[in-house]
Parts: structure tokens; C-alpha cells; sequence
């Protein structure tokens, strides 16, 4: 789930596929599992070139 979207649907994309692929371990109290809510954040850092001037 995007909870503020990039405006860029590829980016909103990839963040997705890279949130599928990260594991915790799950954290217990007591020594018994217990249920948490977490939220990742997702930075992209775009690289821009100058446009060419002739």
C-alpha cells in the first residue's frame, strides 16, 4: 500500500517491489509474538542531467 504516492506511477512501483522483498524479525514480548504495525519509507534519489545547449 502507497500511503503518499511519489506522482510517479514507476516509482510508486518500485517501491512496492522493494518493500515485498524486506524481512523483520518479528518482535516478541515475553518470549510470545506479538502484532505490530510499521511503516517503510521509500526515498528515491533521481539523477538529472543539464540539457545540452549547441
Amino acid at each position: 500500500m502507497v500511503v503518499r504516492s511519489s506522482g510517479r506511477e514507476e516509482l510508486d512501483r518500485a517501491a512496492i517491489a522493494v518493500a515485498r522483498g524486506v524481512r523483520f524479525t518479528r518482535p516478541l514480548l515475553n518470549g510470545v509474538p506479538v502484532p505490530v504495525r510499521t511503516a517503510l519509507p521509500v526515498s528515491f534519489i533521481t539523477s538529472t542531467q543539464p540539457a545540452a545547449t549547441y
